[in-house]
């Protein structure tokens, strides 16, 4: 089995890393991966599908910058374990406004919004085919009522409609097609984003391991004792699922729960690595003796 382990500057970045990585192994998931430069079509390995890959995460919360990245890739991906983006309520909202706007007769989508719509909503549908969408998400937050809490959900939301600009049908059937799933579907063809916990039983090609810092992984939950011991079982567990590639990121600087923060890499990793340094310095040993013995060896025959 192939080891690589990965630095990134950033958790986005570290997201960025394994989608290029995927794409570069399947070969490009559109011409425009292939003709930006971003895949050499060269680089396809024969016999990979997207149900070959799962991404590893030991906190939930590590998979929102790599939902955001697949989601802009075009990726197909499945997430296990928590509360598909287009179910939170904010979304939920402004999808069945978006939805409304696209098609004004839809009993279903009105059923989703506030009975009467709010103040300003026809002057919002008037406005609609004017605008690019990121603003339109933007005037619409304004006028319905969403939790504040869920200000994040709204950027990202508006974050992941900019690729389309004014293109609201585009824009709505790419967030049907990519909706994330709660549990895990074998027969699937797409990525598989998931925690450690989850992924105990299953196997895939490749596996990718994010998040490989200090008090991620191992886990440290302020105010209690951390187990070592079921943490670095955990993370054993999580390698154990690669049959032939595994790879494992850190990232030096990551925003989550709404701070940055900035953790060394996981005590886990460097142990890993000064192991295979180890086992690699006994290998040239072994080498060295064998082309030294390898004389005298032969002339007992």
């Amino acid at each position: 089995m192939k080891l690589t382990i990965y630095e990134a500057a950033t958790d986005k970045a570290e997201a960025e890393y394994v989608v290029h990585q995927i794409e570069s192994t399947i070969g490009g998931t559109s011409l425009f991966s292939i003709d930006s430069g971003r895949v050499e079509d060269e680089s396809r390995e024969s016999g990979y599908s997207f149900g070959d890959f799962a991404v590893l995460y030991r906190l939930n919360a590590l998979s929102a910058p790599l939902i955001e990245a697949f989601q802009r890739s075009g990726i197909p991906f499945q997430t296990v374990g928590q509360t598909p983006f287009s179910a939170r309520p904010a979304v939920r909202l402004l999808l069945a406004g978006l939805n409304l706007l696209h098609n004004p007769a839809s009993r279903v989508h009105r059923a989703a919004l506030p009975d009467p719509l709010p103040e300003g909503w026809e002057d919002l549908a008037a406005w609609a085919p004017t605008v690019a969408l990121p603003q339109l998400i933007g005037r619409m937050a304004g006028l319905l009522p969403l939790p504040e809490e869920d200000g994040e959900d709204v950027k990202r939301l508006a974050g992941l409609a900019q690729p389309f600009a004014d293109d609201l049908p585009g824009f709505l059937t790419h967030m049907a097609l990519q909706t994330e799933t709660d549990i895990y579907d074998p027969r699937a063809d797409r990525v598989t984003l998931m925690t450690l916990h989850a992924a105990k039983g299953l196997e895939f090609a490749t596996v990718f391991i994010v998040g490989g810092e200090e008090s991620l992984l191992p886990y440290f939950r302020p105010g209690e004792e951390v187990n070592l011991e079921e943490e670095r079982r955990l993370f054993y567990v999580g390698m154990t699922r690669a049959k032939n590639k595994l790879i494992l990121t850190h990232a030096r600087k990551r925003f989550l729960y709404g701070k940055e923060i900035h953790n060394s890499r996981s005590h886990f990793v460097d142990d890993i690595e000064t192991a295979l340094l180890e086992v690699k310095q006994m290998q040239a040993r072994k080498k060295k003796k064998r082309k030294r013995d390898g004389p005298a060896q032969l002339s007992l025959f």
